[in-house]
């Protein structure tokens, strides 16, 4: 399972893209994404969760601590960053070019816990989440 970087399309504020499936010259900002591993909106115990540090591609685990809280461990700063996985409307889904990256079930939006930490994390030692979709030069796949 994997964490999304995600956007709403023009005039859509329920559905999801990527954001390079934006038209050219069109913004909007978006939201990391998980989806439920089943219709009834049950969570995996982990996600992969790309980030970049420094120069580097790195991919943490999200690792479930409760049963919407998680966390994520950057070793290379010694710090462990907490979110919680709030639910989006039921039917909000994935409407970009690859439907089968997606099985349809319920997507919940990952919020850091306590931004001020993550904030730090990105200015004082240049880390920062980028989420499958957001660098075409990850890998879009689990394997």
């Amino acid at each position: 399972m994997m964490v999304h970087y995600l956007c709403h399309p023009p005039d859509e504020m329920n559905d999801f893209v990527y954001a390079s499936e934006l038209p050219n010259g069109y913004y909007a900002p978006g939201m990391f994404c998980v989806e439920a591993s089943d219709a009834s909106g049950h969570l995996a115990e982990s996600f992969q969760f790309p980030a970049r540090f420094g120069d580097q591609l790195i991919t943490t685990s999200l690792i479930q601590v409760t049963a919407r809280t998680y966390t994520a461990q950057v070793e290379g700063l010694a710090m462990k960053f907490f979110f919680k996985l709030v639910s989006l409307d039921r039917t909000s889904r994935y409407v970009g070019r690859d439907p089968s990256r997606f099985e349809g079930f319920p997507l919940f939006r990952t919020q850091p816990a306590n931004t001020q930490r993550l904030e730090q994390a990105c200015v004082g030692h240049d880390f920062y989440f980028v989420g499958y979709g957001g660098d075409p030069r990850i890998p879009q796949n689990e394997g």
